[in-house]
């Protein structure tokens, strides 16, 4: 017996696709088979299982629960939350392995699996070996148990243990499949008053990452306006991105919020230090520096930021795609509900309000994500191609995880998609003009002609996709 997947959703950091065209149960089954034969042949046997709410959540996790048994692995049904909880779980049942099975910010037909084993994530070569080992039917064979232990409930009052915020109005955007259940559980428990707008499991808005969902900021904006709050919140479909707004109707993005956990949120020196990504991310640290918090830059993608928090002394810390992790209390777990919380602890910590503390942090200007949308076969070459254009011309560049040029005013960063077929850019400087000028620069060492940018974009925009040979 063998099985061969759909290349397609063998993906650099998952396995994942649209459910009933690449994405089916049968597959889900071999994954456990093939996934559950790594982890007895690792040395493990028990894997914790968590699902979010999506209607192809809970047959596909059902699914790969049978193909782990069947290699004597004994599977644990933590219950629907966010991969954060999964994390929970796992330390505290014991747990070897994890499975997150959920669709994150893609749409409403997709669905897959993030893979875990000994508390780290399955990327690359791992995760293809999965597939090599199906090919060929290369599985153990066994008989494990299958049962259920929730844990949303021992999650919530994690999350909670130590919370020194005050009582507040918050409006909570949960559009969030993964961490709703959560966000009902924590809100019932927390002082104050707690707003959670409507939820539209399975349906287009529930499913977007906040900074790419203008309608699902729009309507948590237009709430805290109008009802008075003192801040509101907006979750990503993964439940590990947030994005928050002020009592002034003010979009806070995650370097603001990172800045303000670092000045009034740090439990000690130690703390009150930030590790940024590869980029453009410097202006922000500059920014940071002159209130009092050290900042350092470090690689670009999330899996890469937890090992940097172990060489700088960095707490919290930030990607540019949203994920934050931090806090002695927290330290590996990238969540949005206990950053929200530790942004609640922050406010009162400061002793006024959210929009006071925004009117006192300096102003960094950002561009909108450039989407660069590239044939699968050249995003290498273009990233190569566009390093020798700047090498050309004498640019300053740190070449590591990404192209990324420094300038007095501000930075401007090219990196590949793990994701999708596209160079990501980004630019951001302390002025206008400077963040104009970067924009001209960056979209030139791409080769793309920039007369149709529009470089005064703001942030909540969806980004600006581009076509490039």
């Amino acid at each position: 017996m063998h099985y061969v997947f759909d290349s397609a959703i063998i993906r650099h950091n998952d396995v994942g696709g649209a459910v009933g065209l690449t994405l089916s149960d049968a597959d889900a089954f071999a994954l456990g088979l093939s996934f559950g034969t790594t982890v007895i042949r690792r040395g493990g046997q028990v894997v914790a299982v968590a699902k979010d709410e999506r209607a192809s959540s809970a047959p596909l996790a059902s699914a790969i629960a049978e193909g782990l048994s069947r290699t004597g692995c004994d599977v644990l049904h933590v219950g629907t939350g966010p991969l954060a909880m999964l994390r929970f779980a796992l330390r505290q049942a014991g747990a070897d392995a994890g499975v997150m099975v959920g669709g994150r910010h893609y749409p409403s037909n997709w669905n897959g699996f993030k893979l875990m084993f000994d508390h780290g994530p399955l990327h690359g070569a791992t995760i293809r070996d999965l597939a090599a080992l199906a090919a060929i039917g290369d599985w153990e064979t066994g008989k494990g148990s299958v049962g259920a232990l929730p844990f949303d409930d021992a999650y919530a009052d994690r999350l909670l243990s130590g919370y020194r915020g005050g009582a507040f109005k918050i409006a909570w955007q949960c559009g969030s499949e993964a961490a709703g259940s959560v966000v009902r559980k924590l809100t019932d428990r927390l002082p104050g008053e707690h707003h959670l707008l409507p939820e539209t499991s399975d349906g287009p808005a529930s499913c977007q990452q906040p900074a790419r969902a203008p309608n699902n900021l729009a309507a948590v904006r237009q709430y805290v306006l109008s009802e008075g709050c003192d801040a509101g919140f907006a979750l990503d479909g993964a439940g590990d991105r947030i994005i928050a707004i002020d009592g002034q109707g003010r979009v806070l993005w995650q370097d603001q919020i990172v800045a303000i956990l670092a000045r009034f949120a740090a439990e000690g020196p130690q703390e009150a230090a930030q590790a940024a990504n590869a980029g453009p991310g410097q202006a922000r640290c500059d920014a940071d520096g002159q209130h009092g918090a050290m900042a350092a830059l470090w690689k670009r993608c999330q899996k890469l930021i937890k090992p940097g928090m172990k060489h700088v002394p960095a707490a919290p810390a930030w990607v540019s795609s949203g994920d934050i992790s931090g806090a002695p209390r927290w330290r590996a777990f990238d969540d949005s509900l206990f950053t929200a919380l530790r942004l609640l602890e922050a406010i009162q910590t400061a002793g006024g309000s959210l929009a006071d503390i925004v009117n006192a942090m300096p102003i960094v200007h950002s561009s909108p994500e450039l989407h660069f949308c590239v044939p699968p076969n050249r995003k290498v070459a273009v990233i190569t191609e566009i390093r020798q254009r700047l090498q050309a011309v004498g640019l300053p560049m740190d070449d590591d995880e990404a192209v990324r040029v420094s300038r007095p005013h501000g930075a401007w960063l090219i990196r590949s998609s793990d994701s999708a077929d596209l160079l990501v850019g980004r630019a951001e400087s302390a002025t206008d003009s400077g963040l104009a000028a970067l924009v001209i620069e960056m979209c030139n060492a791409v080769g793309f002609s920039v007369a149709p940018i529009p470089v005064n974009l703001p942030r909540i925009s969806d980004p600006v996709r581009l076509l490039i040979d």
